[in-house]
């Protein structure tokens, strides 16, 4: 297979990429690798994984031909390949390959690499492994029951522990495991059934529900916020310090009274969820740009912290995001958390601001 590149003083030619090994929903053992930027010191993608665990990563050939014999071996880290069919790859263009690490670090690294022809043939590619060390993040979800004066009370309908999971897959590469608290099942009187708005209501909700020790998150059916959009509020220590509130806490609505209702969409809550959890580990929006200048190029996009959870964009913006759409057909905010810290970028290195925050005496909460 002969290449043609052309290049202007200088082009980094990838033979083979590394991509996250699945598309839509975060699964916990296909992480999304931080595949921005080949300089130094990567070289190349990053794939985050927790400790003692094994995950999946997918194998493409962008410009090696398929007859062309590629062997996969560890480099070096506390790495293993535990399915012997990975050390060849398949004549295929993609090809998962399954990685196992053993005791990691804050991170500790390792490498997975491939070449030509055999073990020891040229290196054509290296995927950089960072192997976090085990990180116990508390969470208490709460179930509010809303009544009026003259209507019984109205509780959130969503499944709570499906979204509760999906939250796990998306911290768990950052060393994160969710220690979460029994549902507790809350219950106000409020001016109409079923409704808080986002002032007193809101205020009362925090302060009779909250535990300690936890990040809390609230469900309730529907949030009458400053605008009728409003799906979710966060209120890290930071913001209840500057602005009068009683407690920290993350209230999700299943609707809105712009007449937007989620409560069948998982994923939807739970990627709201994960993006608040964010803000409590002392994430801002990505770049630390607010609307209207929020970034609106593809990796910015793709990042847990991006400011909106539904973005403008349909068919290959969707595909490229990679997370896939909510049930009304909007291109949905993907799970990525940064591992690389790239100078060209104000906010960046996500997991180690994320890791340094759970291991402060103050917390996340």
């Amino acid at each position: 297979m002969a290449l043609n590149v052309q290049f202007f003083k200088r082009r980094r030619i990838q033979l083979v990429s590394f991509e996250r090994a699945t598309t839509g929903d975060p699964i916990i053992d296909k992480p999304d690798p931080d595949v921005r930027g080949f300089a130094t010191p990567e070289f190349g993608a990053v794939l985050p994984m927790k400790e003692n665990t094994s995950v999946f990563v997918r194998v493409r050939r962008l410009m090696v031909d398929n007859s062309v014999e590629l062997f996969v071996k560890v480099g070096s880290g506390p790495l293993t390949l535990p399915r012997p069919e990975d050390a060849k790859l398949s004549g295929a263009e993609v090809q998962l390959i399954q990685i196992q690490a053993a005791a990691g670090g804050n991170p500790t690294t390792g490498t997975i690499e491939i070449h030509q022809g055999s073990l020891t043939g040229p290196l054509i590619a290296r995927l950089t492994v960072f192997v976090f060390s085990k990180l116990t993040l508390r969470i208490t979800p709460h179930n509010v029951t809303i009544r009026s004066a003259t209507a019984a009370g109205i509780a959130s309908s969503v499944d709570i522990n499906s979204v509760i999971d999906l939250v796990r897959a998306v911290w768990a590469p950052c060393g994160l495991e969710l220690t979460v608290g029994a549902t507790k099942s809350d219950s106000h009187q409020f001016a109409v059934a079923g409704r808080m708005n986002t002032n007193a209501e809101l205020k009362k909700v925090l302060k009779d529900g909250f535990v300690p020790n936890t990040i809390n998150a609230y469900f309730v059916r529907t949030i009458v916020g400053s605008t009728p959009g409003t799906l979710g509020v966060g209120l890290s220590r930071a913001f209840i310090n500057a602005n009068g509130f009683p407690q920290p806490g993350i209230v999700l609505g299943d609707t809105n009274v712009g007449g937007t209702v989620r409560d069948s969409d998982s994923m939807w809550l739970a990627n709201d969820l994960a993006h608040e959890i964010g803000h409590f580990l002392q994430l801002p929006h990505t770049e630390n740009l607010e609307p209207p200048n929020e970034r609106e190029d593809l990796w910015s996009r793709r990042r847990l912290m991006h400011n909106f959870n539904t973005l403008p964009g349909a068919g290959a913006i969707r595909d490229q995001v990679g997370y896939g759409t909510n049930p009304a057909g909007s291109v949905r905010r993907g799970c990525f958390v940064t591992m690389k810290d790239l100078t060209q970028l104000n906010s960046d290195g996500e997991a180690k601001i994320v890791r340094a925050t759970v291991l402060s005496p103050a917390g996340p909460t």
